[in-house]
């Protein structure tokens, strides 16, 4: 506390941790900004987190072959 301003949330796909809801919260209440970092497999996860508005930032990294990005995003 006091040193940082935020937090960000990545690796290992952090939507698939049952708490990060609960997570994203604790953290809020801190007083840090939220960002997260995300492949977007769990939409419905990150729209309950936008919607409850415990992130603040999202980045969103597609993986995808060269040939099939325009499809897949």
């Amino acid at each position: 506390m006091g040193l940082l301003d935020g937090i960000t949330l990545s690796g290992g796909e952090c939507l698939l941790c049952p708490e990060i809801g609960a997570i994203c919260k604790a953290l809020k209440r801190m007083g840090f900004r939220v960002k997260l970092d995300s492949n977007g497999c769990r939409p419905e996860v990150l729209r309950k987190l936008l919607e409850d508005e415990v992130i603040d930032y999202v980045a969103l990294d597609y993986k995808a072959p060269r040939g099939s990005f325009e499809a897949v995003t």
